[in-house]
């Protein structure tokens, strides 16, 4: 069903395609005849021969496989994209929130994957606010943020919905407090993006343009300016010269081409 799906996609000309849904590292797991993500991307590479670039959405820490990231760092039709929730940084909150995972495991799968991608995009949802977060809670969030090898954010402030665990959960945070620590996070995860996009000045890299025909989309998930219009859906290779806004500039296409 997937694959037939993301043939008449790419029959009808798109050129990317991006694999969501909730809980996206199990699939496969409750099918009568099991099958798994690792083994869905393969047969999207082996059967679509047209397809040119596959993107994964959100997927949760546990399910980022070594597999996984060893097959983003060794094909080139594979966005050098991950984006995985955090949540928190803190260890009393995630487990509060009931994650499964630690702040170290977290810290260390990004790292990970920095080590093998190196020009990788990896975001993550972060929540502050949360009941009970106190400054030291949050301020371990901060320094993995910090620290960390993310590149880009959402962030949350928490939002109490009637019926649920967590709104009745005692030591709610003002909303105050939650939009301070919100901008902190934000302010801090600008400057590692700007970092991130700056070294990417110098480098020639693929794009595929979006509507309008004056930006266009990097593997590692960066909005990248084009010199020129150019038509929608088209892959180029560019010139990255310099920043702008929250994406990078290219100041000249030096190839122009069709890629599969």
């Amino acid at each position: 069903m997937v694959l037939s799906e993301v043939q008449s996609l790419v029959d009808r000309g798109y050129k990317e395609i991006v694999l969501s849904g909730i809980h996206l590292g199990t699939y496969g797991r409750d099918l009568d005849s099991p099958t798994s993500l690792l083994t869905l991307i393969h047969r999207m590479l082996d059967e679509i021969p047209d397809l040119a670039r596959i993107r994964l959405s959100s997927i949760e820490p546990l399910e980022v496989t070594p597999d996984i990231v060893a097959l983003v760092a060794g094909e080139p039709r594979l966005a050098h994209h991950f984006h995985i929730p955090l949540q928190s940084g803190s260890r009393r909150i995630l487990r509060e929130m009931r994650r499964p995972y630690t702040p170290s495991y977290y810290a260390d799968l990004a790292q990970t994957i920095r080590a093998r991608i190196g020009d990788a995009a990896i975001g993550a949802d972060v929540m502050v606010g949360f009941p009970g977060e106190t400054d030291d809670d949050f301020l371990e969030t901060y320094r993995l943020i910090e620290q960390s090898a993310l590149t880009y954010l959402h962030v949350f402030p928490f939002s109490p919905r009637p019926g649920t665990v967590a709104a009745a959960l005692p030591n709610q945070v003002t909303e105050r407090v939650s939009r301070f620590r919100a901008g902190a996070l934000r302010s801090a995860i600008a400057r590692k993006n700007k970092t991130f996009r700056r070294n990417m000045i110098g480098s020639e890299i693929d794009v595929l343009t979006l509507e309008g025909g004056g930006s266009a989309l990097s593997s590692n998930f960066v909005r990248v300016m084009m010199p020129e219009s150019v038509e929608v859906n088209r892959w180029m290779r560019v010139l990255v010269t310099g920043l702008h806004d929250d994406g990078v500039q290219a100041s000249k296409i030096t190839i122009a081409q069709e890629t599969s």
